[in-house]
Parts: structure tokens; sequence; C-alpha cells
């Protein structure tokens, strides 16, 4: 199977884009992909500044990525393209995958605009709802270089792991994988289904080093099983699809931070 074969990540000297783009060059080079950095420059708050203010914003700007760039191909043996794009960020993150088309996009949680009282920013949430891609999100905090303890809910539907691909270019060479039954009740259909769902996974990754475990819910609430699960045992990645809610949303493969969703 191939692995990503173009990844992008975007920057605004955030912790968390900074975070992103550690975790991007780990991924980059486990694929043998190319990288792709998005400087999203937000405008807004430079309408306050003098021209001469706004300029040396820039210069400084493009001095810090520039020696980013430089120390991730000295360190990596990685040549990142740099893209310099102006605007609103989800905008500009839109804008850049449509038309250079990644296979997956990685990006913090939050921006330099700081933590709001979601879990995720509104640029993150804008990125994954319309991105045509697999986005992973990356919070503050720890380096997250490898992926070894993986969480995958699913529900008994037709198709629950039809993007099972994308977790295993993420995943770390040995890693185990948890599948979270969130069927409700003791329908036994369902119960079929989801012994169904786990021996097609468990065909499918025959030939790669990932352990897997099955786990029941015990609430009738999807939140409530994933948030439970997660307060219980310390995940490396929580993958989500769009099987979850059985509704036609993009893929999103978000990371898990204190044991929050």
């Amino acid at each position: 199977m191939e692995g990503f074969k173009k990844i992008l990540v975007p920057i605004d000297f955030s912790e968390t884009s900074f975070n992103a783009l550690e975790t991007a060059v780990c991924l980059s080079k486990l694929n043998n992909a190319s990288l792709e950095i998005l400087y999203a420059k937000d405008t807004i708050p430079e309408l306050v500044l003098h021209d001469n203010q706004r300029g040396r914003s820039r210069d400084n700007s493009q001095a810090i990525m520039n020696a980013y760039v430089n120390a991730i191909e000295h360190k990596h043996q990685i040549k990142p393209k740099l893209i310099w794009e102006e605007g609103l960020p989800a905008d500009a993150i839109i804008r850049t995958a449509n038309k250079n088309q990644p296979d997956l996009i990685v990006c913090g949680t939050h921006g330099a605009s700081g933590y709001r009282e979601s879990f995720i920013g509104s640029t993150a949430y804008t990125v994954i709802k319309y991105a045509s891609c697999p986005v992973l999100t990356i919070p503050a905090g720890p380096k997250w270089l490898s992926f070894s303890r993986l969480l995958l809910p699913i529900r008994p539907i037709h198709g629950a792991v039809k993007n099972y691909d994308v977790f295993i270019k993420i995943a770390s060479r040995t890693s185990h994988l948890e599948i979270l039954d969130l069927s409700s009740g003791n329908n036994e259909d369902d119960k079929q289904l989801i012994k169904f769902i786990c021996d097609e996974l468990n065909d499918k990754l025959e030939d790669y080093s990932i352990e897997t475990s099955l786990t029941r819910g015990n609430s009738s609430n999807i939140s409530e099983n994933v948030l439970n699960r997660i307060g219980r045992v310390k995940y490396d990645i929580i993958i989500l699809t769009p099987s979850i809610d059985m509704t036609n949303k993009q893929l999103c493969i978000e990371q898990d931070w204190e044991g929050k969703i």
C-alpha cells in the first residue's frame, strides 16, 4: 500500500502549529512524502499598523520561516516547499488544499489567537469541515512524533472501516488498535455486523504489525462512549470517520488532548 505522497501543514507561529510541523515532518519521513508548509498570514491585525510596521512584520515572518525550512532540510534531509498566503487562515488553507491536492493536512487545534472554551479552534474546525482530504489535528504540549495506541470508534454500519488505510499510514510500525463498539442495546443483528466489520478489518491488517482488540461501549450516546473510554486509557490518536454519525462529512482524524475530543 502506498503512503501519503504530499502533506500540507499550515503555520501561524503558535505552539500548536509548530507541534503540527514536527508531526508532519515525521509523517513525511515515514511515508517518503513531499512536505508543503503554508504560512497563512491573517492580515486583519495588520490593518492598525503603519506601512513600515507591516513591512517589518512580513520581513520577520519570512526570516523565521526560512530558518525553519533550512533547519528541517539540514536535520531531516527533507526540502519543504514554503507557500505564502494572506487573508483569513481557514480560507487560505482550504484554497491551498484545493489547488495543491495534498493527501493529508496536519494542523494545530488552536492558532495564534489563543485557546477558546471549546476543544477545537474555529480555523481547525473549518478545515476539518471543508477539506477534501483527511485532517490530523495536533494539540499544544507534548510533541507527537509517533502513534502507537489508536482508538477507532465504529458503529454497526457497512463500510465503517473503508478508510482504514489512512490510519495505517500514520500508525507506528508496531501499534495497537482498539476498536470501540458504539452499537446500542443487545441487538443481535448489530452484534453480528460488528463482528463482521472486525473480521474484515483484521483481514485488511494481516500484513501489518498492528494488533487489534474490541471494547464495547456502555452508553447509548456516542460522545459519552468515546469520552468515557479515553478517560480510562491514554491513546496517541483517535480516528473519527463519517460513518460515526452517518452524515456526509469529510474524513476527520483528530488528536486526543487531555482526555477530551
